[in-house]
């Protein structure tokens, strides 16, 4: 009986959490000029010599696709050989 309770106990929390981290945001004012970012995530990595600079910008530009809209920070990527 005692583990019923628990597991019904445990449950509605989960049911409520479910309630709370799915709500709505009221955001109004979204920013995307790198500029206003608040955050600059400096990423540095080691690549290949084959890598071009078309495909590190190409890949830069989806991560901060990604990074400007939900974390509203900016990522610059530098690669080395």
């Amino acid at each position: 009986m005692f583990k019923r309770i628990i597991s019904f106990g445990l449950c509605l929390v989960m049911f409520a959490m479910l309630f709370a981290g799915c709500g709505e945001k009221n955001n109004t004012t979204s920013t995307t000029d790198p500029g206003d970012l608040p955050q600059t995530i400096n990423l540095v990595g080691i690549t290949d010599k084959k890598t071009t600079d078309e495909a590190i910008e190409l890949v830069e530009e989806a991560l901060n696709k990604l990074s400007k809209t939900r974390f509203k920070t900016k990522i610059e990527l530098t690669l080395v050989t």
